[in-house]
């Protein structure tokens, strides 16, 4: 912790930092508190959300929140179609933690989900929103590709690959205009057709 003093004015700064991170600090008798990062990847099925999730706790003590692998885990059997949300916004409660940054990879999914998100934490994380934009084609190929070299996950299949991809485009689509439009967070346009690292670059310029 590092102290400064302006003799002059006969006020006070305590800055506290964790690392390189400034956590909060005090002028005369206030403390503000600095706000923790939620950074959202948000894109279709295969755009490269869990590797740029993995890019970014690469670079500090991220809390990282994948809502699909959480899903899997408490047995959700993958069809194509979106856990509801009361299901998906229990999870973020359980998981979410406002002393720490945090990514959340697939949420939310919905507009309700990204109207419930912003109301109940806009007021606690500086909440900036990724779309990671991949075209079909490419998502389906990087499926399939996946598929071959892991094939636990079942809904990689691809008739349930197909359902997820429509899915998206009909009901996350205008969760994520809803989210672009919105004056309380940082979104970004990301263009996920490149390799991990310069999609990495375009997310560290926009945030």
């Amino acid at each position: 912790m590092n102290v400064y003093v302006d003799v002059t004015k006969f006020n006070y700064y305590v800055v506290l930092y964790k690392g390189q991170r400034l956590l909060a600090f005090t002028y005369n008798t206030h403390t503000v508190h600095i706000m923790k990062k939620l950074i959202i990847l948000i894109g279709g099925p295969g755009c490269g959300k869990g590797s740029l999730g993995q890019k970014i706790c690469d670079t500090g003590d991220f809390n990282y929140i994948e809502i699909g692998a959480l899903l899997r885990s408490a047995g959700i059997a993958p069809t194509g179609k979106l856990a509801n949300d009361e299901l998906a916004q229990d999870l973020v409660c359980k998981n979410i933690n406002a002393a720490r940054d945090t990514v959340l990879d697939g949420f939310p999914r919905t507009l309700s989900q990204a109207e419930w998100l912003v109301q109940n934490f806009a007021n606690k994380f500086k909440i900036s929103v990724a779309f990671i934009n991949v075209p079909d084609d490419i998502m389906r190929a990087r499926i399939a590709n996946r598929k071959s070299m892991a094939p636990g996950r079942a809904d990689d299949d691809a008739e349930i690959a197909l359902r997820r991809i429509k899915t998206f485009h009909e009901i996350t689509m205008p969760a994520i205009d809803w989210l672009r439009a919105h004056n309380a967070i940082n979104f970004c346009d990301i263009d996920g057709t490149p390799d991990i690292d310069t999609v990495f670059g375009q997310l560290r310029t926009n945030n």
